[in-house]
This record gives C-alpha cells, sequence and structure tokens, in this order.
C-alpha cells in the first residue's frame, strides 16, 4: 500500500528555479502529481495567513485525492508578495478518514515551517524543494492500515472541472471545522478540481476583488451541501422508484408469460383430446360388438346371395326344361308320345317343389336382414350421418385466434403507430408495424399466430386493401387494430 500514498512540501523558491515540489515518503523526491502552484492572479496569500486546499487530479488514468496547507514565506532574494511554502499528502485511487488526514498534515506543515534550515524570518532558507529538511509523522505509516479505495465511490468524477473552482471563506475556523471541510469536499463535490478554505479575510477580499474563483461563505457552503443532500435523496427515491416499476414490470411479464403458458397448455389439452375422440370414433367399428353386427350382416347378405344363385340355377334348369325338343303342348294340354316323355311329369312337379319352398326361404332372409338393418345398423348410420361437432368459440372474423380479441386499439393509439403513412405497403408488413409496437396486448399474445392475426385484420379492415398477387393497402390508415387486454384481478 506504500505505493498508493505520498507526502511532499511545494514552495516558491525564487531564481533560478522558481516554484519546485517534492515528494518525501521512503525518501522519494518525485511526486507524481501536477504541479499544486497557486495561480497568483486569482489567489493570494499574505503574511500570516493560512490556505487549505483538496484537489482531484488524473495522472496516468489513475485518480488521484491531494489535501494541502499553505502559508506564507518570502523568496530569499526577492520581495515579491504572494509567495509561499506548502505541504501536501496524497492519496492514489484510494482515501483516508479526514481527521487522521488533518493530523498528519498539520503536524508535518509544522516541522516544516519550524525547522530554521528550511524557513528563518519567514524567509526560505534553501532553493528548491528537494533541500527541504522534513520529518515525517510519527503515526504516518498507520495511514496505510485505514486507506479506503476510491472504485465503487461517488467521491471522483471522469468530469472534473477547473470552471467550478471556488474558494470558502470562513470568520472563525476551528480543527473541526477544517475536518468537515475536507470530508464534505470529498463527499459532496466529485466534480471540482480544487477547492480552497481559509479564514483569512485578506485572502477572501483578494478574491472577491479579481473575481476569477468563485467565493461563498461558509454558511452558503453548508446550505449548497444540504441541497446536494435532498438531491442526492431524490435521485435515490427516484432511482428506487425506477426499481420498483422494473420489478413490478418484470412481474407482469412473468405473469403474463405463466398465462401464455397456461393457454398453451389448455390448447394442447384441449387439441389432445379431439385427437382422442377422433381415434375413438376410427376405431368403434373395431369394437367386438360392431365387429359382430359386421359379421352377421355380411353372413346374412352371403346366404342370401347363396340362395339367390341356387334360384336362378333352377330358373335356368326350368328354361332348359319348357325347351327340349321331346316334350310338346297341344290344346294347352301335354300329350306324351314316348316312354320318355312319361317320365318328365314327375321332374315337372319336382321343379314346382323346389320353386314354392326357395321363395318362402328369399323372403324369410330378406326379412330377416331388414330386421338387422333396422335394429341394427339404425343407430351407426345415425352416428355417422351426425358426427362430433366441434364448435368454434372464434365466431365471426376472429379466424381462430387464441385468446379471442377482446379489444382495439384506440384511436390516438392508432394515429401514433400510423402516423407514418401505411398507403402502398402489403399487409404483412403492416402486421410486422403492429406487432413491433404493441409489445404487451398484441406481440406477446399472438407472437406465434401472426398468419392467423394477418387474416382477422384483413376481415375487419377490406374496405382498406386491395387483393393481387399481394394484399396492399390503398389508405394511410385502417379502422380496426383487434387487441387482447389482460383484465387485473
Amino acid at each position: 500500500m506504500k505505493d498508493k500514498i505520498d507526502i511532499g512540501a511545494i514552495g516558491t523558491f525564487g531564481l533560478p528555479h522558481g516554484c519546485t515540489q517534492s515528494g518525501f515518503y521512503n525518501g522519494k523526491i518525485k511526486t507524481r502529481n501536477k504541479s499544486l502552484d497557486l495561480n497568483a492572479n486569482a489567489i493570494k496569500i499574505f503574511p500570516d495567513t493560512i490556505l487549505h486546499i483538496i484537489r482531484r487530479e488524473v495522472i496516468s488514468n489513475e485518480p488521484s485525492i491531494i489535501f494541502g496547507k499553505y502559508s506564507f514565506a518570502k523568496e530569499r532574494n526577492s520581495n515579491r508578495g504572494g509567495t509561499f511554502i506548502g505541504s501536501f499528502i496524497s492519496f492514489y485511487n484510494c482515501f483516508a478518514n479526514s481527521n487522521q488526514i488533518y493530523s498528519l498534515l498539520n503536524e508535518f506543515h509544522s516541522n516544516l515551517i519550524e525547522n530554521e534550515n528550511n524557513i528563518l524570518n519567514s524567509i526560505l532558507q534553501v532553493s528548491h524543494s528537494s533541500e527541504l529538511q522534513v520529518k515525517l509523522p510519527k503515526d504516518f505509516e498507520k495511514i496505510n492500515e485505514n486507506l479506503n479505495s476510491l472504485n465503487g465511490t461517488e467521491y471522483f468524477s471522469n468530469a472534473i472541472s477547473q470552471n467550478q473552482n471556488f474558494v470558502v471563506y470562513s470568520e472563525v475556523s476551528t480543527e473541526d471545522k477544517i475536518v468537515k471541510f475536507f470530508q464534505n469536499c470529498l463527499e459532496f463535490f466529485p466534480n471540482n478540481e480544487t477547492i480552497y478554505f481559509t479564514q483569512n479575510r485578506e485572502i477572501a477580499e483578494f478574491v472577491n476583488e479579481k473575481r476569477l474563483l468563485k467565493i461563498q461563505t461558509y454558511n452558503d457552503f453548508e446550505k449548497e451541501i444540504e441541497n446536494i443532500k435532498i438531491k442526492k435523496v431524490e435521485e435515490l427515491n427516484r432511482i428506487e422508484a425506477l426499481r420498483i416499476e422494473e420489478q413490478k414490470r418484470l412481474e407482469e411479464q412473468k405473469r403474463l408469460e405463466e398465462q401464455k403458458k397456461e393457454a398453451q397448455r389448455k390448447i394442447d389439452e384441449q387439441k389432445r383430446k379431439e385427437q382422442e375422440e377422433i381415434s375413438r370414433i376410427l376405431k368403434k367399428r373395431e369394437t367386438p360388438q360392431h365387429q359382430l353386427k359386421f359379421d352377421l350382416q355380411k353372413s346374412i347378405i352371403s346366404d342370401y346371395n347363396k340362395l339367390l344363385d341356387c334360384y336362378n340355377d333352377l330358373e335356368k334348369k326350368n328354361d332348359s326344361i319348357k325347351h327340349t325338343p321331346n316334350v310338346t303342348f297341344q290344346n294347352n294340354t301335354v300329350t306324351p308320345h314316348t316312354n320318355h316323355s312319361k317320365e318328365q311329369r314327375p321332374n315337372s312337379n319336382n321343379k314346382k317343389l323346389l320353386f314354392y319352398i326357395i321363395i318362402p326361404i328369399i323372403c324369410v332372409s330378406l326379412l330377416v336382414s331388414n330386421i338387422f338393418f333396422i335394429f341394427f345398423q339404425k343407430p351407426k348410420i345415425e352416428y355417422i350421418s351426425s358426427p362430433v361437432e366441434i364448435k368454434s368459440s372464434n365466431e365471426g372474423q376472429n379466424i381462430n385466434l387464441n385468446p379471442i380479441p377482446n379489444s382495439e386499439l384506440s384511436q390516438s393509439d392508432k394515429k401514433l403507430l400510423f402516423q407514418n403513412s401505411i398507403k402502398g405497403k402489403k399487409i404483412g408488413e403492416i402486421v410486422n408495424i403492429i406487432f413491433e409496437n404493441n409489445p404487451t396486448e398484441i406481440l406477446k399474445v399472438y407472437s406465434y399466430q401472426k398468419d392467423l392475426y394477418q387474416n382477422n385484420l384483413y376481415k375487419l379492415n377490406e374496405k382498406h386493401f386491395k387483393t393481387g398477387n399481394d394484399t396492399i393497402c390503398i389508405n394511410d390508415s385502417i379502422s380496426k387494430v383487434p387487441s387482447f387486454k389482460i383484465k387485473s384481478n
């Protein structure tokens, strides 16, 4: 942690070196800080005056914060005013407790100016800061144990500006007031490069006269801090409100997703039941009872066909017998001419006997067949002629959208949606515009039913479209845009 801090001195030493600064921690004489010289045109140190500063810098892409204390000291070979000697403690990408900083800085500066090898009768005795004899504060090493990283804090801004530098003037200066000044500057002014604090009227009047730096009283400084605190609270409340709103939005989105999954589950369940019903209807004829009826019908028809064949055979035989040359008819009476003709009479009687037997059998078979069709087949015929009707819940124009649209976009919503004319656009392009601009009431509900939604939109707005190779809108807008609003519980 030793490379995270530095302690050093700065002074106006006159010719030939001018203003120089050096770091003295662990024998180092160079410091990473930029020049901590004071702009003599804006602020000036007078005899018996003290100036405290807090400064922010970025060195090699690393943020640094410097706490400093300046007092009056003359150059050896010059009587010009505004000369000084100062002490500083630098923190690189870290900071420490303000009480500890003030205590170490005050001890180091006192040792520096009380050493007669450095200053005698308020006159600098050396020509360069590296020649100063310094003594580190006795507890300086302990500060390494209490360093805090600037990362994750609001103590340093990437928008540091010199234009926001200012001076705080207090007629009464105490250790507590200076410590509080350091702490408040650290917490509430991350955008300011340098802030000065003094209790000396001469310095305040000089700054006010030059008007290059803003100056304010300590009371105004505290009021500004209170305003900053109020704004911070308001910003925190705003952020919290946004967080709550975002949480509600995510919960609502989750609820809609669950509703969507539940709706899809019900659709899948309905499809499954419909498929089972269709399968049941198709397989019903294969059940034993229906198979039995089918076999019985087949058997009766087969027997009937056999009887018919038998009857036809007998008819043929009868015709062949009627046309035999051995049989003659005279005066409607059969006259035998040979012994063979005598044998034909009993054959004719047999034919008649068979005929009278077959006809009743055929009639009985037909009667049984009719009874079968009436009592066994009627339910089956009725069932097939009246298939299960799956009623669509999307009557009229909704063309099987699920869920059924229960709302339409308002006139103001349509005006905003079609602020750019849709005349000449294909219906598919219009549907994409509607989906992109209505993520809640349309996209999330019908994202998997875009074709059905397009058909529904056309049915509702036929007068606004011209059909051909493509369906093209012929107006700047359309009348109806269906949507689905989730009803609050």
